[in-house]
Formats: structure tokens, C-alpha cells, sequence
């Protein structure tokens, strides 16, 4: 509105209300991902910063029929039991032979001991003359 007042159109400035922003701060929010187990309570300017790191944030399962959705445990508990043997089982510290085809476009990898799922991507990337 120009500096006005949409009601009466009086001028008005740029002045900051410093009680106001200690209001707004003080009001917490909580995480986007609760429904999948994150309980953090902060607040509302840190939102977004806390959407983009929360460890609780929904995964997809990495097959293309699967429509499962959900923590990074429950994805994990979900391929060892729906997709036991979609995945190449490997242990850490130990060598693993891998290998992957040139038309294949993915390998799952999933560990053994406490189940962490890992994707390589298999893309060709042209890289100049």
C-alpha cells in the first residue's frame, strides 16, 4: 500500500516493534515429521532450517512398484521384510565384490548387521572433449 494505512491511508514508516518480534519468536511450532517420530519443538523462523536437516524426514522406498513411505527405521524394517532379497547384503569392514551392469540404473545395498540401506546410482556423465 505505499506506506499508507489501507484503512485511513496515513502515512506509516519502517519502524521495527522489537516486542512484537520477541513475541513471534517465542511461539514455538512443531517439526512437519512428528508422524514419523520427530518430536522437536522450535520456533517458527526455524522451520524451514529444521525441515531441511530433521533425520526424521520421510524416505521412499528406492523400487518402482513400492509405494511405501516413511522414517529412515521404518524404510529399513520394511525392505528386510517386504524386499529381503532385492538387495545386495553386505557386512562393514569387509570386502564386498559389487558389480553393476552398464544398463542397470540402480544397486541396493544393505547392510547386514543393522540393516542401512545404500543406493548407488549408475549414470554416465559426459564430461567434456
Amino acid at each position: 500500500m505505499r506506506n499508507r494505512c489501507p484503512s485511513c491511508m496515513t502515512p506509516i514508516g519502517y519502524s521495527r516493534c522489537r516486542a512484537i518480534e520477541k513475541v513471534l519468536e517465542s511461539v514455538k511450532v512443531t517439526c512437519q515429521n512428528t508422524k514419523y517420530g520427530c518430536k522437536e519443538a522450535f520456533s517458527y523462523s526455524m522451520k524451514q532450517k529444521h525441515g531441511k536437516a530433521c533425520l526424521f524426514a520421510p524416505c521412499s522406498c528406492p523400487l518402482p512398484d513400492c509405494n511405501f513411505e516413511g522414517s529412515s527405521e521404518e524404510l529399513s524394517a520394511h525392505f528386510g521384510n517386504v524386499h529381503k532379497y532385492s538387495a545386495t547384503r553386505f557386512l562393514y569392514d569387509r570386502l564386498a565384490p559389487i558389480t553393476l551392469g552398464v544398463s542397470e540404473k540402480f544397486l541396493i545395498l544393505r547392510e547386514e548387521t543393522d540393516g542401512s540401506l545404500f543406493i548407488l546410482h549408475n549414470k554416465v556423465e559426459n564430461l567434456g572433449m
